[in-house]
């Protein structure tokens, strides 16, 4: 699902049965504008293959702690991305209206 940070929902794509958002956001050829900023969650690493203006948590190294910039960087994401989350499992679960 793609959501603007007013919340409203800009794209919805379904894909076959149990599959990562990633690879449904790879098969859906949804045209983003170049300049679009786009935050992603960690299960996104790769985006920036796919789009150059996209931002993504800063991953542990093995063996390496995270610096406090990277600590500081990954809850600033975090923050801006938690309302769009909400949007997100809203629809998920979601029930089917009853007739």
């Amino acid at each position: 699902m793609i959501c603007a940070l007013t919340l409203s929902i800009l794209s919805v794509v379904v894909g076959k049965g149990s599959q990562h958002d990633f690879s449904v956001f790879k098969g859906c050829c949804l045209l983003l504008h170049p300049d679009a900023l786009l935050l992603a969650d960690s299960g996104y690493q790769g985006m920036h293959g796919l789009h150059q203006n996209s931002v993504l948590p800063i991953k542990k190294q093995k063996g390496k702690p995270l610096s406090a910039e990277d600590k500081a960087h990954n809850k600033a994401l975090s923050k801006q991305r938690v309302f769009i989350e909400h949007v997100n499992r809203r629809c998920k679960t979601a029930e089917s209206p009853r007739l």
